[in-house]
């Protein structure tokens, strides 16, 4: 998790595997670990997750822990994400959260860069690679 610069805070929570981004309000942080699961969900399902396996998600959520990343890949992307959410935010006051959350997801990475290059496209990969397997 890292926090954007912005008022009110904005805490950004990435996927390791996928680096798809969820953009969330940080306030009140005490509350946060509980209302991850429901943005999370929003951005899965805006990414069209099958609602079976989005069930499935949910359900390994219900005990939420939020904790720094010890993966530098992952922290230098969400550095890159809040720049860039910051930049298009500052053109668009009106970007929802789950706007920025889906436009983010589809910036390339380089830690994906022998994979699907982009967040959505890895999500979509591994929905793909699950539905098969």
């Amino acid at each position: 998790m890292n926090a954007t610069p912005w008022q009110p805070q904005v805490a950004i929570l990435v996927n390791e595997r996928t680096l798809v981004p969820v953009l969330i309000p940080l306030a009140p942080a005490a509350s946060m670990s509980k209302r991850a699961p429901g943005a999370i969900e929003e951005v899965l399902t805006a990414h069209g997750m099958p609602e079976g396996l989005l069930a499935a998600e949910l359900d390994h959520m219900r005990e939420v822990r939020i904790a720094q990343t010890v993966d530098r890949s992952v922290v230098g992307s969400m550095n890159d994400f809040i720049y860039l959410a910051d930049v298009w935010r500052s053109r668009d006051l009106s970007l929802s959260l789950l706007d920025l959350s889906l436009r983010l997801a589809h910036v390339p990475c380089s830690p994906l860069s022998k994979r699907q290059v982009f967040p959505d496209a890895e999500f979509a990969a591994l929905i793909a690679n699950t539905r098969s397997g």
